[in-house]
């Protein structure tokens, strides 16, 4: 009971609670973050559903609602961090062409905010520092807050270049095309090194799947698996022990592939 316990709250954490350490949840770029939502709730709430269908149902019907609660936190955290990879890619070649095309405007002649206004209109990323600048704010400071955000570290570059520029005078559009032509490529070898790990990432789920082949296989030499991993106490124990390993499995092999992905 113990163990089905912690299983369970090992679940409501993976579905409802905070990302990895070292991740950062991603917000839309125009409004304010969002607050984590309370892990406590979430593991209180998957603890007294488990306690429910224990008292509701007997003993075998435990092991297997654990072990779907397992199941079901994992492919849902997996979802959530393939979303969160793809906006980051997706914001990363934003950054990229909002930086091409603002340096387009300033060779045109046009002053940095006038260019920043017009580019803007074609470029959202660049939206909320325009909107900043026409009240006569200083969009460095928000640049510097948004590439806080996965995919829009490039920003960083651009507050440097803006900065220099409006200090000192000096022309910020080759050091702006310069910077887009950076990110455009750093763009390109993330989406080589994104290729090269979906081999590594389809193996460990392939993997994650083979124990579904060894019940397949129990029935064929007359065997029962499913009554016994369901109707007999050692049968429940290696059900959500075998379970719960095989889950933090993948997604020990997704956080290796994150990591290696990160650099």
């Amino acid at each position: 009971m113990i163990l089905a316990m912690g299983c369970a709250a090992l679940a409501g954490w993976l579905l409802f609670g905070a990302p990895l350490p070292g991740t950062r949840r991603i917000t839309p770029r125009v409004e304010p973050k969002r607050s984590a939502r309370p892990v406590g709730p979430a593991v209180a709430a998957v603890g007294t559903l488990v306690v429910a269908t224990y008292l509701a149902g007997g003993p075998g019907t435990l092991a297997p609602v654990v072990a779907l609660g397992l199941v079901t936190a994992t492919v849902v955290k997996l979802i959530r961090d393939r979303n969160r990879a793809r906006r980051a890619m997706r914001d990363k070649r934003e950054v990229s062409y909002a930086c091409s095309v603002l340096a387009g405007e300033l060779r045109l002649g046009k002053v940095p905010e006038s260019a920043l206004a017009a580019a803007a209109q074609e470029c959202p990323v660049l939206a909320p520092a325009a909107a900043l600048v026409r009240i006569g704010g200083d969009p460095v400071a928000r640049w510097l807050e948004q590439a806080a955000e996965p995919g829009l570290g490039g920003l960083q570059s651009l507050a440097r270049a803006w900065q220099v520029s409006t200090r000192t005078g000096a022309p910020m559009g080759e050091t702006l095309a310069t910077v887009a032509d950076t990110l455009r490529t750093d763009h390109e070898v993330d989406l080589v090194v994104s290729g090269e790990l979906a081999a590594p990432r389809m193996t460990g789920r392939l993997l994650a799947g083979l124990p579904l082949a060894g019940i397949g296989l129990g029935y064929t030499l007359g065997g029962d698996p499913i009554g016994f991993l369901t109707g007999s106490l050692p049968g429940q124990l290696g059900l959500v022990v075998g379970i719960g390993l095989t889950c933090l499995g993948v997604l020990w092999t997704e956080r290796l592939a994150n990591k290696v992905a990160a650099r």
